[in-house]
């Protein structure tokens, strides 16, 4: 009979077989093991639904009664020490993993649930005890110790597994009890324990890839309460302390050595050391001031509440009290609260996968004490004495200190732990992961660990060596590839099949990638601008060649900017989007004269390209909360204004009321986070458009209102609009204006030829472009030369340009040539995944130019992918496309520079034959008569192409089998 269908009394069996107490000490049974091993094996195989042996286990007392009373007894067993850890961390598996919510539960199925619950927060009240946190920690660093140099073994190896998995379910378990501290009293213990250093010796280890999802959830949830920004200023404010300590020793030194000369000087004879006081007593002196070094010491400022903190919360945090972004009905479209923040939490499960779940219960900035029962029943009644209420008045006061005392303990100790962790883990992190590092930096764990120690390296202990793989450049491209993917999958997601939640999921995702973007590229531009020893300048010499030397960051920062969505996107993202981009283009205005030739051309015509009135909104809407900004958030949207007014002499295109509305408030405010050079620009802006409003008011007013977000321009004073010839539905040729052409499309919902055109072929001015219709002409007619001059006389010569530069940047990636040149990393990553290599539209013009139908037949004609026939969101080449194929289509759309090439290329402009030869396999064996030498081995004569796993579809076997069938029945009748 099984084990699991026994009667109720099964348990308490099991529990002798463990042992009993015998005068405040447990003795171990014989049988423990035996009996520890059969419940493990009846947990992992209880029944998913009911989970009738773990509300068992928590109606009795086997947990403190027998489990934990183990744990302290066998620290010297560590077979039984294992089980017993196995057998708690399955006990304290998350809620939402083992008995999740469900709709139309009862109230016998909550009860249920509220059962395992409270043995959840007993086992986290359990082990807030200083010896339980000390057996654990001690178990890891004697595994590590047994390991030393030679390769860990399989048992050591998961129970260092499976404490980790305990700690991390433990810290994650809910308190029920109001005001609890246990997670905070937990958190400390391990710290006395010596758990950061476990930590880091964990990941200096070879085996270090197998708990280093677990490590960094377990980081997620100690730093979940935390900031850090703060923990930065605490560590700030004490190494500043240091100094002046010791700048105050050095001085009384002096002093007192000024004063030594002048004593022997001294007619009247040497004086005793202190009798003057203590002004000759050193000692005196030193803690004299040391008392004024600690008065100056400036005070920390205490941590906001949930409710005042709003948007000024720059990391992701993990904790309770920034709540998750707030789902929204479908009906209104919108995803995520424009204020909320993001607070994402990985939970693992036994067998390794990783469930996201959000914390909802509200936990307190500052930790207090916990609320012991009889305080509960006290009260203060009109009736009673004054001391009473005094006692319980100076009671209250005392636990309020102590609760402040030990988070201000539990501050410092977390800080010097993040300090030691961004000096030799982050990049240890990344180290491990470098077999699968695009794996590992789609954990949403893991890129939150990223975000929130990557500030710690402005510690002026941390080192760019200490950091150097995390700012690197293939970090860089793996994060730069995500976002882009990221993206397309979120607003794919927004679509009316989309699920609830997936997209609200797939949001926050995207907001942690960019965040990471935005913190290496702080850290890159920092140091770009201090000075570095020689092989550190190698090393960020080759983390900045990628950004310099490639397009796709600096493309895709603008377009996301663009494409903005204030209903379905938050605050803190578009945040993370502007800082990100000032803080790149910044980094490529101080590093690119390292790199290339014509850095600020290239810049000048990157502004140009993206630069338009969907931008400027969007940048106008984040300055609309100016007070809740940062200096530097602030700061990197008034940069933005000054290339439109400096670099592209377009102080017009400022000229908007939302935008004056905030130059007005940020006026009327006391002292707005915003430097006097930004207070000066707004002063020239608005005296720019005083000239224009005093020279001409209608004009000054007509710009001014035009807020619509339109791209076009407002036609001058006195301009006649220019009509265009087009067909009636009669036949007869009428004379319309541009408006009447709009409302005939509509009607007809037929594309007009040059609706979105910026150029024209005709020689016309911007204000007074011409539209042009052409109803006869057919363009399946045309071949691929035909429509790249169609395309180039409308005026998107750059979008073909850009097309071709594709074509040979994917050349380039497939090619089996050297590769000397950095790849644009968007298609380096998507030819490495053998996924087909979507065509963004980047700019407005790309955009305009995708929705053409010339351009449609254009990429028909090549053989490209359509993005509706795909479902995908932009146009895409073919994964299956050789290098052949791409270099072909280049050349088709017009003539290849060759300078510009990254490739090499014979006479014929053709690709050349070593280039095209793969490392493979080779085709055949060296016999006993003729065998192979040693360079045959090592060189592949007939090497094979990598296939690209393709696949005929379901409807097509049929076919298949008949045209094989008839070949074979033709071949019968012909033998």
């Amino acid at each position: 009979m099984e084990w699991l269908i026994m009667p109720s009394n099964s348990l308490r069996v099991t529990a002798s077989k463990m042992g009993y107490m015998k005068d405040e000490a447990y003795i171990i049974g014989d049988e423990c093991q035996a009996a520890l091993e059969e419940l493990l094996h009846n947990l992992q195989h209880e029944d998913t639904v009911s989970r009738s042996l773990r509300r068992e286990i928590a109606s009795s007392t086997l947990v403190e009664c027998d489990l934990f009373p183990i744990l302290n007894a066998a620290v010297n067993d560590a077979s039984i020490s294992y089980l017993v850890i196995q057998v708690l961390s399955n006990l304290t598996l998350p809620m939402a993993v083992i008995m999740p919510v469900k709709h139309q539960m009862t109230p016998q199925d909550w009860a249920k649930r509220r059962g395992v619950q409270h043995m959840e927060s007993a086992i986290k009240s359990l082990c807030a005890d200083a010896q339980i946190t000390n057996i654990l920690v001690n178990h890891i660093k004697n595994n590590i110790k047994k390991a030393g140099k030679v390769t860990m073994q399989k048992t050591n190896l998961g129970m260092i597994l499976e404490i980790i998995a305990f700690i991390r379910n433990v810290l994650h378990a809910d308190d029920i009890r109001p005001g609890s501290t246990n997670g905070d009293t937990i958190i400390s213990n391990l710290l006395d324990a010596g758990f950061d250093d476990a930590v880091v010796d964990l990941l200096a280890m070879d085996e270090g890839a197998v708990w280093v999802p677990n490590l960094t959830q377990v980081l997620g949830l100690m730093f979940r309460s935390q900031k850090s920004s703060e923990l930065l200023q605490l560590l700030n404010t004490e190494s500043d302390n240091k100094a002046d300590k010791e700048d105050n020793k050095s001085t009384l030194q002096s002093d007192g050595s000024d004063k030594k000369e002048a004593t022997d000087k001294d007619e009247e004879g040497p004086k005793l050391p202190g009798v003057n006081g203590y002004e000759d007593d050193p000692v005196m002196e030193d803690k004299t001031y040391e008392n004024k070094s600690q008065q100056n010491v400036p005070k920390i400022q205490v941590e906001p509440s949930s409710d005042e903190a709003g948007d000024n919360y720059r990391e992701l945090d993990l904790s309770s009290e920034a709540s998750d972004p707030k789902s929204v009905s479908s009906e209104s479209g919108s995803v995520l609260s424009e204020g909320s923040s993001i607070s994402p939490l990985c939970e693992a499960l036994q067998n390794g996968a990783q469930v996201i779940a959000s914390d909802n219960s509200s936990r307190s900035t500052t930790p207090t004490n916990d609320i012991n029962d009889n305080s509960s029943t006290g009260s203060c009644s009109m009736g009673s004495g004054s001391s009473s209420c005094s006692s319980m008045g100076s009671g209250s006061t005392s636990s309020t200190i102590d609760g402040e005392r030990a988070a201000r303990e539990l501050r410092d100790k977390l800080s010097q732990f993040a300090l030691k962790f961004a000096r030799k883990g982050l990049d240890r992190c990344i180290l491990l992961c470098q077999v699968d590092l695009l794996k590992g930096l789609e954990d949403m764990c893991f890129l939150w660990v990223q975000n929130f120690f990557l500030p710690f390296a402005d510690h002026p202990s941390v080192t760019y060596a200490d950091i150097r793989h995390t700012v690197s450049s293939a970090v860089l491209s793996n994060l730069t590839y995500l976002a882009c993917q990221s993206w397309q999958q979120f607003k794919m997601s927004m679509g009316k099949d989309r699920k609830k939640g997936q997209s609200n999921s797939k949001f926050k995702k995207l907001y942690l990638i960019m965040a990471v973007l935005r913190q290496i590229l702080s850290q890159l531009r920092r140091y770009s601008e201090k000075t570095l020893s020689e092989e550190e300048q190698k090393w960020f010499l080759a983390a900045t060649e990628t950004l310099c030397c490639t397009t796709n960051l600096r493309q895709l920062y603008p377009m996301l900017i663009r494409l903005f969505e204030p209903r379905n996107e938050t605050v803190q993202y578009l945040r993370e989007l502007i800082h990100g981009n000032s803080e790149l283009l910044q980094l490529f205005n101080n590093t690119h004269n390292k790199h290339i030739e014509n850095g600020k051309e290239v810049m000048l015509q990157h502004f140009t390209d993206f630069v338009d009135n969907e931008v400027i909104s969007t940048y106008n809407h984040l300055l609309s909360s100016f007070s809740q900004n940062t200096i530097a958030e602030n700061e990197a949207v008034f940069t933005f204004f000054y290339h439109i007014v400096i670099d592209l002499d377009a102080v017009e295109q400022l000229f908007k009321l939302p935008i004056f509305n905030n130059f007005a408030n940020i006026w009327e405010a006391e002292s707005p986070p915003v430097s006097q050079e930004s207070l000066d620009l707004m002063d020239y802006i608005m005296f720019k458009y005083t000239e224009l409003a005093m020279e001409n008011p209608e004009d000054g007013l007509d710009i001014a209102k035009d807020t619509a977000g339109s791209s076009r321009k407002k036609p001058q004073k006195g301009k006649k609009r220019k009509l265009v010839q087009v067909e009636s539905d009669e036949g007869t040729s009428v004379k319309k204006s541009k408006v009447a052409i709009l409302n005939k499309m509509l009607q007809t919902k037929e594309e007009i030829r040059g609706l979105y055109c910026v150029g024209s072929c005709t020689e016309s001015s911007d204000d007074d472009f011409v539209i042009e219709t052409d109803t006869t002409n057919n363009y399946t007619t045309k071949n691929i030369q035909e429509c790249v001059e169609d395309l180039e006389c409308r005026g998107y010569h750059s979008q073909i340009l850009g097309l071709k530069s594709l074509l040979l940047e994917i050349t380039y990636v497939k090619l089996n040539c050297p590769k000397t040149y950095p790849a644009e990393p968007i298609v380096w990553q998507y030819s490495a995944d053998q996924k087909s290599i979507p065509l963004f539209a980047f700019t407005l013009k790309d955009k305009a130019v995708q929705s053409l139908k010339v351009f449609k037949i254009l990429l028909q004609k090549m053989g490209l992918h359509q993005a509706i026939d795909s479902s995908h969101l932009f146009p895409s080449v073919p994964a299956f496309m050789t290098p052949e194929m791409t270099f072909a289509l280049a050349k088709s759309l017009g003539p290849v520079d060759i300078a510009t090439l990254k490739f090499d290329i014979t006479e014929d402009m053709e690709l050349l034959p070593d280039h095209l030869v793969y490392p493979g396999l080779t085709q055949y064996k060296g016999t006993d008569d003729n065998p192979l030498s040693e360079d045959d081995l090592f060189q592949p004569i007939a090497p094979l192409r990598p296939t690209h796993g393709l696949r005929a579809p379901g409807g097509m076997w049929m076919g298949l089998i008949k045209e094989a069938n008839s070949k074979m029945s033709t071949l019968a009748k012909d033998n």
